[in-house]
């Protein structure tokens, strides 16, 4: 989808990308990308993409759909990945107690497998699609949201396109910023 809102950088085409999809236009010159804390990421993927039957049938291909099941087998907890899955192979025990499991849980880890979705299309996936559309559009400006910071983040993302001085922008942005941060029950410097 394209939206004609003026901001600074004048008209601007909006699209996302989300696993398989990429909707930006060639030439997008600017992208939005929110990030998590790698361990908070893994463990909420581990929880999201518990393959039940149902979940399994909305996965994109039979390979994904068996890793799925494996995965389960090998791991029926967070717990259980962590510590007989990605401990092992970062000590490099001699004799783990399941080797299929800790080799596969190192492939998740690092998205070299799709074993569901979420993991595979990671960090690595996402940097590859920005150099693309870079590539496409000369330049790319890049701009980044941390779920741990969103309230900061999100406060120097607006003052960065928020025309200064202009009255009506600076009273719904006030209104606006108190709101989001009453609602999320946080403190930030636009309240002042």
């Amino acid at each position: 989808p394209t939206y004609d809102r003026r901001h600074p950088f004048g008209t601007t085409p909006v699209g996302f990308v989300h696993m398989r999809t990429n909707t930006c236009a060639a030439g997008t010159t600017l992208s939005l990308f929110t990030i998590r804390h790698p361990l908070y990421r893994l463990k909420s993927w581990f929880h999201y993409e518990r393959p039940t039957p149902g979940f399994l049938a909305g996965v994109d291909g039979k390979a994904a759909q068996q890793c799925g099941k494996q995965l389960k087998r090998c791991f029926p907890t967070f717990e259980d990945f962590v510590e007989q899955g990605i401990v092992p192979a970062f000590q490099q025990s001699p004799n783990p107690a399941k080797p299929h499991c800790v080799r596969l849980a190192l492939q998740v880890l690092h998205g070299k497998i799709r074993c569901t979705d979420h993991n595979y299309y990671n960090y690595r996936y996402y940097n590859l699609e920005s150099h693309k559309m870079a590539k496409s559009s000369g330049s790319t400006r890049v701009l980044v949201l941390r779920t741990e910071h969103l309230n900061q983040d999100w406060d120097a993302i607006d003052s960065m396109y928020r025309p200064s001085g202009d009255a009506v922008s600076d009273h719904h942005h006030h209104n606006a910023s108190i709101l989001f941060h009453n609602k999320f029950n946080v403190k930030s410097n636009s309240q002042t």
